[in-house]
């Protein structure tokens, strides 16, 4: 994984990697399987996932996209160009912040998941760019391209 490095203002560094990617097996076939993204007041990038209707941990974060942390709340961020593995997005994808493409500053965690029980037989995957800028401004300084999906075996 390449990563640039892109100073900021104010001595910040904004780094996304250019991919981040996300596969959950439901090995029990329930049905109930959910997968997701999250960035943290601190800048930090997680993927998760969890089987039969567990919560996604997040724990091992991927990388952090603002240097240094405590200046991650001066940033926002945002979902564009969002495509599903089915027809329709599932209900729990279009209730999280930012896939309309509307901003959303990092004073709170912002998380994104698929549900398979939510989503249904025909939305398996998520496909999304992820967009970070700094506040107020409506401008991406970065991106990078989020791929989130379940594996029903």
């Amino acid at each position: 994984m390449s990563m640039i490095w892109t100073p900021r203002a104010m001595g910040d560094i904004v780094i996304l990697p250019a991919s981040l990617s996300k596969t959950q097996t439901d090995s029990v076939s329930t049905f109930d399987t959910t997968v997701g993204f999250r960035i943290t007041t601190l800048g930090k990038l997680y993927t998760a996932g969890a089987n039969d209707g567990g919560s996604p941990v997040y724990t091992s974060p991927a990388t952090n996209a603002v240097i240094p942390e405590a200046n991650a709340g001066n940033y926002e961020v945002r979902m564009t160009s969002v495509t599903f593995g089915g027809s329709t997005p599932p209900a729990d994808w279009t209730a999280k912040p930012g896939v309309d493409g509307s901003w959303f500053v990092l004073s709170a965690n912002r998380t994104w998941t698929i549900n398979s029980a939510l989503a249904g037989a025909d939305v398996a995957n998520v496909s999304a760019t992820f967009e970070i800028g700094k506040a107020g401004t409506s401008t991406a300084l970065d991106s990078m391209t989020l791929d989130l999906q379940i594996d029903n075996a």
